[in-house]
């Protein structure tokens, strides 16, 4: 039921917050992928799902975590990248943690949803939010449950797809294990 889905979406979303600030939290090829900006070369006539399974990828590092009434005012003044924010807002529009990297932000959504929303729009929002500069990237990362990952899809499913203006931006899924390795 809906409470139940609430109720382990955050305790989900709680238990990334953690893994991600403990990390870094590494991924291997069954657990990550990227989400290309093109359509797949050998798809369907008007097939846009393309996503491409990376050998390895790190996430996070050892930081404090901080719960804030404005994760992007907060990210965009740390220097230092030694926090990991999240909202104090539950319903905050696209990601629910954000963390400041050498060449950006990172920025994360965790669901425990078969899909769960990209709009191309919130994107750009979240962009000119953070005044991302053209040599900086914000990476997507949308963090499943590894039971869920393989079904696990973005609506839409190829946000990037023809978005020029967002050239640096990535998007990446991952599948998170409850084990602790």
């Amino acid at each position: 039921d809906k409470d139940n889905a609430s109720n382990r979406g955050n305790l989900f979303e709680s238990y990334t917050r953690l893994k991600f600030s403990q990390g870094p939290a590494r991924f291997s090829t069954n657990e990550a992928r990227e989400s290309m900006r093109t359509k797949p070369t050998y798809g369907k006539k008007n097939e846009k799902k393309n996503y491409q399974p990376l050998q390895s990828l790190n996430i996070g590092s050892n930081r404090t975590i901080l719960r804030v009434s404005n994760m992007i005012e907060a990210v965009r003044a740390d220097t230092s990248q030694e926090h990991l924010y999240y909202s104090k807002d539950e319903y905050e529009p696209l990601i629910d943690m954000i963390l400041r990297v050498d060449d950006g932000f990172h920025a994360v959504q965790s669901t425990v949803a078969a899909s769960q929303n990209a709009e191309t729009a919130k994107i750009r929002t979240l962009k000119a939010a953070l005044r991302l500069r053209d040599d900086q990237t914000l990476t997507f990362f949308y963090a499943v449950p590894l039971i869920r990952y393989q079904q696990f899809v973005t609506d839409p499913v190829n946000p990037l797809l023809d978005q020029s203006d967002l050239s640096n931006v990535v998007i990446y899924h991952v599948g998170i294990s409850a084990s602790n390795d």
